[in-house]
């Protein structure tokens, strides 16, 4: 007998880490970014050096995010459970703080 169960928790107030920093019209999700580009053509971001960097994650906010993902990471561990795939639509982040905390949906 196999059983499946999908729990789902509201937490309000929070958006995950995708829609917070990776929305559709952010040109940076492709990786290709370059403000110079006219004909609208993709171009490595390299293409885009010495112009201003308006748009990307500041360092803190992106350490911030690391050392929380990382302490949910041991946290799991230490549980004996494993983390297969973490992705960015199952991250929340809620306004408290500067960078927001980030909360796992699993």
């Amino acid at each position: 007998f196999i059983a499946i169960v999908f729990v789902y928790d509201f937490v309000p107030c929070c958006e995950t880490l995708q829609k917070r920093h990776f929305s559709s019209n952010n040109n940076l999700l492709k990786g290709w970014s370059n403000p110079y580009n006219i004909s609208g053509e993709d171009r490595p971001f390299s293409a885009g050096k010495g112009t201003n960097q308006t748009g990307l994650l500041a360092e803190a906010l992106i350490w911030e995010y690391v050392v929380q993902i990382s302490a949910l990471i041991r946290t799991l561990h230490a549980a004996s459970l494993s983390c297969r795939c973490l992705h960015l639509s199952r991250i929340l982040v809620d306004g408290d703080s500067k960078a927001g905390r980030a909360k796992s949906r699993y």
